[in-house]
């Protein structure tokens, strides 16, 4: 599921004219966001790197930006017996 989720989501930074690296740490930081890839997961000099480019992003703005990749819901549901 996150695949498909950071490929569309790296098409759509593309298209809206980012350049390569701006989406390649834009996805990055898209991950560590959500907690996909932790910071200590990446390498050293992507790390590093990653810190150059970091924007801090808000909880409305990831929302907006998953409601806008089609994702309807990021929680499990508690289910009670």
């Amino acid at each position: 599921m996150w695949q498909n989720f950071f490929l569309i989501y790296e098409k759509k930074l593309t298209k809206n004219g980012y350049s390569s690296t701006e989406v390649m740490y834009g996805v990055i930081n898209m991950q560590v966001e959500l907690g996909v890839v932790s910071i200590e997961q990446l390498d050293k000099a992507v790390a590093e790197t990653r810190q150059k480019y970091t924007y801090v992003w808000t909880r409305m703005e990831i929302r907006s930006i998953l409601k806008s990749l089609g994702v309807t819901c990021t929680t499990v549901k508690l289910q009670t017996t």
